[in-house]
């Protein structure tokens, strides 16, 4: 079964989706007046577990606080190289960045046949569909530069902030 609820955050309403057991969504910018049955045919809005967990995780996050280890998550959607893109994501801990070409270098070392790209990194993390939680945010230009974020810049921006994570203006163009 698929559930949904909708979560009011300082960077707009979130909804959140879930199976019986994980997190498998987080959308920015949507109204609770929306068509769900729409947008989620046959999901059902209510609070199983693991949406529970996952609104005190973003309280305790969105108040300033190490919301501790992420709610369990599965990637229902995405190729596999976007899923281990995702996956390293999701382990850079609170308060601290990492660059796409670090994280490209990571895949490299793992599987040195396949040659990595920043750009390759920063197309898939732009697809993550578990923002916040799976902190694309908090991935960085070589530089520690901001660079683009699917939920905008701006939110970006006051994410870094709440964690303290230092970053350099994205150069005017």
């Amino acid at each position: 079964m698929i559930y949904y609820t909708f979560y009011k955050s300082p960077i707009g309403n979130l909804l959140l989706v879930a199976n019986n057991d994980a997190l498998t969504g987080i959308e920015f910018d949507i109204s609770p007046k929306e068509d769900m049955e729409k947008k989620l045919p046959g999901a059902t809005a209510g609070l199983p577990e693991v949406l529970v967990k996952t609104i005190s995780w973003l309280n305790d996050y969105f108040h300033g606080e190490n919301p501790g280890p992420i709610p369990k998550v599965i990637f229902e959607e995405g190729t596999e190289f976007q899923k281990k893109v995702w996956s390293i994501v999701a382990k850079i801990p609170y308060g601290q960045s990492m660059s796409y070409q670090a994280i490209a270098n990571i895949i490299t070392e793992e599987r040195p046949e396949v040659k990595m790209s920043a750009q390759a990194v920063g197309q898939a993390v732009g697809k993550n569909p578990i923002p916040i939680v799976v902190p694309c945010h908090r991935v960085l230009g070589y530089h520690g530069d901001l660079t683009g974020y699917s939920g905008g810049l701006e939110k970006k921006k006051l994410m870094l902030c709440l964690e303290q994570i230092p970053y350099k203006q994205e150069k005017m163009r």
